[in-house]
């Protein structure tokens, strides 16, 4: 991550689960950026072209959100125009949170693998996943 331009942002109260790491961060952006890429820490399978394929077809009015069969997961990309939403979000359950009140601004991005899905929550999630 050497010469990029990256703000590290100190999230307080992370108790309050995952919704309150992402208002802190849409908190911070500055009023130049059109939109915010949410990828998650614990899906170390997600690949760059699988980034790159939700970022492509950007539009100000939509949420790009990638997905596997009739599931959605991660990296989800939303526009400016959601950032209120985004820091009014509670608790945990980001699917619910995120996707269930955008339904009609978001448009699924297929993938051809189910990595977008799978999160490491613990040691066997790891080995499994390697072996």
């Amino acid at each position: 991550l050497k010469g990029r331009n990256l703000n590290w942002i100190h999230n307080s109260h992370y108790q309050n689960g995952i919704s309150s790491s992402i208002s802190a961060g849409v908190r911070q952006l500055s009023a130049d950026v059109d939109g915010i890429l949410l990828c998650l820490g614990d899906m170390p399978w997600v690949s760059e072209q699988q980034i790159n394929e939700v970022i492509e077809g950007f539009q100000p009015d939509s949420v790009r959100v990638a997905c596997f069969g009739k599931r959605r997961g991660h990296p989800a990309l939303f526009p400016r125009a959601l950032f209120t939403k985004l820091m009014q979000l509670r608790g945990d359950d980001l699917a619910r949170c995120l996707f269930d009140n955008l339904a009609s601004s978001v448009v699924e991005v297929p993938m051809t693998n189910d990595a977008v899905l799978r999160g490491v929550n613990c040691k066997e999630d790891l080995l499994q996943s390697t072996a």
